[in-house]
């Protein structure tokens, strides 16, 4: 209990009240490192997890930029504007 009364006295120091976990500020790092476009094997690693399948599955909803970002990468290689026309190589 101790540590939760230290963060807790930590969050209220900071001025954003003592209603925080620990829990939120790791899933608020993720997300955070995601949108600034860090590797997942990275953030991974920053968490301690053993690999970073268990931060995808973990983690899903805070890695929406990564996966965004797939998206758009796999769309603008399918899409009819950068497709190969026929006959061309």
């Amino acid at each position: 209990m101790a540590v939760r009364r230290r963060f807790n006295a930590l969050c209220e120091k900071a001025g954003i009240g003592s209603g925080w976990q620990l829990r939120e500020t790791r899933h608020t790092a993720v997300s955070v490192m995601s949108h600034h476009g860090v590797p997942i094997e990275e953030i991974s690693d920053v968490v301690g997890h053993s690999n970073s399948n268990i931060t995808r599955a973990g983690y899903r909803h805070q890695l929406g930029d990564e996966i965004a970002g797939a998206a758009r990468a796999w769309d603008s290689f399918t899409s009819p504007a950068t497709a190969p026309t026929e006959g061309s190589s």
